[in-house]
C-alpha cells in the first residue's frame, strides 16, 4: 500500500511539473496516475488475503511441529509460516540459566535481538517461558498471527527443551564420570556385572572376563 500511494503521489508531481511544459507529456502522465491509484486498493486486497492466507498456515504447522525432530526442523516451520526465513529460535534451559539456539549452540538472546529490524517474542507453556522468537519487526503488525503460531508451538517447543536439558546433563555427568579417577561399576540384582567406568587396564580380570 505505501510502495502504491508513493508511486501515485510521485506521479502526480510529474505530471503538474509536466503540464507546464507538454500538455501531451501531461496527458500520458495522468494516465499512469489512474493506473497506479487503481492499483492501492489491489495492493489492499493482496494484503489481506496474505494474512488470511497466513493464518489459514497455522493448521498446517500444527501437522509439521508434530513431525518435527529438532529444534532446527521447528524453527524452518515456524519461519515457513510466519513467512521470515530469517527468524531465530531459542529454548530456555532454566537449569542452566542459558539459551540455547536452534544449532544446539548457546544463543546470545541479546544481542541478536538488539539487531536492527528485529524484535523478540516469548514463547510460553502452563505460565512458563520455554522458548523465544527472534523475528522481523514488521511481523508486529501480526500480533494476532505471532500469537497464534507461539501458542501452536509452545508444546512441542517445551518438548524439545526438556531433550536439550536431558542432553546438556547427560553430557555433564558423562565428564564428571570421565574425570573421576575410581573404577565405578554397574551389575544387577544376580550381581553380574554389566558395564564399567575407568580405564581396561585396572581390571583384575580381562575386559571378556
Amino acid at each position: 500500500i505505501f510502495i502504491t500511494s508513493a508511486t501515485t503521489l510521485a506521479f502526480i508531481a510529474l505530471a503538474i511539473t509536466l503540464s507546464l511544459v507538454s500538455n501531451r507529456a501531461a496527458d500520458v502522465m495522468w494516465w499512469l496516475v489512474i493506473f497506479s491509484f487503481a492499483l492501492v486498493p489491489l495492493a489492499f486486497l493482496a494484503g489481506l488475503l496474505q494474512i488470511r492466507l497466513a493464518r489459514a498456515s497455522v493448521a498446517v504447522l500444527v501437522v509439521e511441529l508434530l513431525s518435527a525432530g529438532n529444534l532446527r526442523e521447528l524453527r524452518d516451520a515456524i519461519a515457513r509460516t510466519l513467512n521470515d526465513p530469517d527468524l531465530d529460535l531459542a529454548v530456555w534451559l532454566p537449569e542452566t540459566y542459558e539459551w540455547i539456539g536452534s544449532d544446539g549452540q548457546p544463543y546470545d538472546l541479546a544481542a541478536e535481538s538488539a539487531r536492527e529490524g528485529k524484535i523478540t517474542t516469548f514463547v510460553e507453556h502452563e505460565g512458563e517461558v520455554v522458548a523465544t522468537l527472534v523475528h522481523d519487526a514488521a511481523l508486529s503488525e501480526e500480533r494476532d498471527l505471532v500469537e497464534a503460531v507461539s501458542a501452536a508451538a509452545s508444546l512441542a517447543l517445551a518438548r524439545e527443551r526438556t531433550v536439550q536439558a536431558l542432553r546438556q546433563s547427560e553430557g555433564r555427568y558423562r565428564a564428571l564420570l570421565d574425570a573421576a579417577p575410581d573404577l565405578m561399576f554397574r551389575f544387577d540384582r544376580e550381581g553380574t556385572y554389566l558395564d564399567f567406568n575407568g580405564h581396561p587396564e585396572d581390571l583384575r580380570a580381562s575386559l571378556e572376563e
